[in-house]
């Protein structure tokens, strides 16, 4: 028996697989902490402990002699050279280095960095919160003793004693060469660290024989496996190879598979390896999907009375947008296409005297112009759909009328996915090489002809704001990093 196991940002999940079947899984919150404003931290003792005890439940019923991760892309600590936690987990959304991140895209040294890792320049980096943390903390970060990692390789650490990281995790951290598949030279010599403060990058299939395993003597060998984001679309690899992908959660990503490497020549699409040697994961994040979702229905000045599913018909119903009511949807900054972490929202338009069902519709259609401008990033760079639809994930793509309205903002053919935890499967079939049948809903959802014209005209109002607010931010804390 082998199990997955995926540290989300949300959740601890375990999945026990037997003959291309889940046959049981068990789950976590996992929790964030926010010790001050733009803090987003996690306890990796406390997600140790969970990790070991989901384990130790499955294994009570299963004889599970592997283990594959999968985990969250963007994390960092900081630990002594024995592994006593300095700096908990930072997180993606963790906002410390957003001002940072922003100046230092505008830098020389920017540019080469992105063709060197594939990975944007932006406070969810690792990269870029060891260069603020350097910064902030300079005696300390220049200690030898000092290791820095993400999520995984601390459980790993601590589970087997083996301080290593899998090349796919490594070349979302922002500092692999993506050529050489080793800790960047620039970085490192930007960073004034040595190789040995950082795990070792090896193999994702690598074999680890984990240390403690509770009054089983079993054998049990753990696997690095890959993250989170690049399991979901390998789980699904025959289809998005030829078709991208919208998964839509709390935050949400666009991406493709691609047996080569593309680098974006504007530096704003990453490209991150799914298994040591490819395929590679191309595409963009975006920070506000259904966490602005939540937010808005937590928001007595748009929803009183209203259960989450009515607010989402009152979303849909229309078939036009709200005249004049632009909503630019970065509650929590934003990643692609500007990486601009400092982007706030904007409700152009008269807010004050609207309806709460125009703000509820105007929201629902800033969510998805956002998605378009990544849509539209994509395919000027890098892919062809040969008019293939929009593959999407996520729970709101259960109610079709919600999937017809998203097909007529964006313009764009949408075929909706169903397949449990695509993170869980995809990490099974990197160990296995086996794959599982993914279901595809019946029917593909297309723009209604009559209303594509009107969206796409308010659509490009949002593009001209979006683009302007953008401009504005980078062009400030430029400024203000050159007046220092």
């Amino acid at each position: 028996m082998l199990a997955v196991i995926d540290i989300g940002t949300s959740h601890l999940k375990l999945a026990v697989f037997h003959e291309c079947h889940c046959v049981d899984t068990i789950e976590r919150k996992n929790v964030t902490y926010q010790p001050n404003p733009g803090s987003q931290e996690q306890n990796p003792v406390q997600i140790l402990a969970d990790v070991k005890g989901m384990f130790y439940e499955a294994n009570k019923k299963w004889s599970i002699t592997k283990i594959l991760f999968s985990s969250q892309m963007h994390s960092f600590i900081l630990t002594t050279a024995t592994g006593e936690v300095i700096q908990p987990s930072l997180i993606w959304s963790d906002q410390r280095a957003s001002k940072l991140g922003v100046q230092f895209q505008q830098s020389a040294l920017a540019d080469k960095i992105y063709h060197q890792t594939g990975t944007p320049i932006h406070a969810m980096s690792p990269f870029i919160k060891a260069y603020y943390y350097k910064q902030k903390e300079p005696k300390q970060f220049g200690n030898p003793n000092l290791r820095m990692m993400g999520i995984k390789t601390y459980l790993i650490w601590q589970l087997t004693g083996e301080f290593v990281i899998d090349i796919p995790t490594a070349s979302t951290s922002g500092m692999m060469n993506l050529q050489t598949k080793n800790w960047d030279k620039t970085i490192l010599s930007l960073l004034g660290m040595t190789p040995n403060q950082l795990p070792k990058i090896v193999s994702s299939l690598m074999p680890l024989q984990m240390v403690e395993i509770g009054s089983h003597n079993r054998q049990v060998l753990i696997y690095p496996g890959s993250t989170d984001g690049a399991l979901a679309n390998y789980a699904y690899e025959a289809l998005t190879t030829k078709q991208l992908l919208l998964s839509f959660g709390t935050s949400g990503a666009i991406r493709y598979l691609s047996e080569k490497p593309h680098l974006s020549s504007a530096n704003d699409l990453f490209c991150y390896l799914v298994a040591d040697n490819g395929p590679y994961l191309i595409g963009g994040a975006l920070n506000n999907m259904g966490n602005i979702l939540a937010n808005t229905y937590q928001n007595p000045d748009v929803n009183q009375t209203m259960s989450f599913e009515d607010m989402l018909s009152v979303m849909v119903a229309s078939n036009f947008p709200p005249n004049h009511f632009i909503y630019l949807p970065y509650q929590y900054g934003e990643r692609a296409p500007f990486w601009n972490s400092e982007l706030t929202v904007q409700c152009i338009g008269n807010w004050h005297n609207a309806s709460s069902h125009d703000k509820l519709q105007a929201i629902f259609a800033g969510i998805f112009y956002q998605v378009r401008l990544l849509l539209d990033k994509i395919h000027e760079q890098f892919f062809h759909n040969g008019g293939r639809p929009l593959l999407v994930n996520g729970k709101i793509f259960q109610h079709p009328t919600v999937c017809q309205k998203v097909a007529t903002i964006l313009n764009y053919p949408i075929q909706p996915l169903t397949m449990g935890d695509a993170s869980l499967i995809g990490g099974y079939r990197l160990l296995t090489h086996q794959e599982i049948p993914v279901s595809q809903a019946d029917g593909v959802f297309y723009p209604v002809k009559e209303q594509v014209d009107v969206y796409t005209q308010q659509y490009q109002q949002f593009k001209q704001n979006a683009y302007h607010q953008d401009r504005r931010v980078k062009d400030k804390l430029t400024m203000e990093s050159s007046d220092k």
